[in-house]
Order: structure tokens, then C-alpha cells, then sequence
């Protein structure tokens, strides 16, 4: 599915840099991990790849309840193991504390 424009709220509980895994060499890329309580208990983590950000970025923004607001989406459904989840690739991401 595409968007072009989307915002996810949860938890921001991590932020990594994408590597090819053939070549080990980066993509540019920029992989945050956002989670979310729902309401019958469980734990829902929705990854995002977005371009034109850093790790740096976010980092000091571990742990805290952010809204992210993304550009250029593009959204995946996939299987992990025996769960479903989703992949989400934007050309960017702004975020803000909620």
C-alpha cells in the first residue's frame, strides 16, 4: 500500500542503520522500531526505513511516547517467525514528543 503521507504514535525503541547483507555495506537507510501496548495487552512493533535520517537523530529519544509523521510511505505486511507484522519504508520522518 501507499501514502503520501501517514503518522504513527508509540514508543520509539530503537533506531539502527540498514545494511546490505550480501555486501555489509550500508544503504543509506535508517531502521526505527516503534512499539504499541494495545488494548487487550498485547505488544505490537511496527519497523520503519526511512531515508535522508541518521541514527543520531533519535537516539535521544529511547523509550519516550513519539508521533512520527511520514512522507513517501510505503507499507508491507509480512510473517516474522509465527507473527505478522508490517514494514513501513518512507522517504522521510519528522518526529515530535507526545
Amino acid at each position: 500500500m501507499e501514502a503520501t503521507q501517514t503518522t504513527i504514535q508509540g514508543r520509539l525503541i530503537g533506531a539502527s542503520e540498514v545494511k546490505d547483507y550480501t555486501s555489509g555495506i550500508s544503504t543509506g537507510q535508517t531502521n526505527l522500531t516503534i512499539g504499541v501496548r494495545t488494548s487487550d495487552g498485547r505488544f505490537n512493533q511496527t519497523n520503519i526505513k526511512a531515508d535522508m535520517v541518521n541514527v543520531s537523530d533519535f537516539t535521544t529519544l529511547f523509550d519516550e511516547k513519539v508521533e512520527i509523521v511520514l512522507e513517501g510511505v510505503s507499507i508491507n505486511a509480512y510473517n516474522s517467525g509465527n507473527r505478522a507484522a508490517l514494514s513501513v519504508k518512507a522517504k522521510s520522518a519528522f518526529i515530535e514528543l507526545v
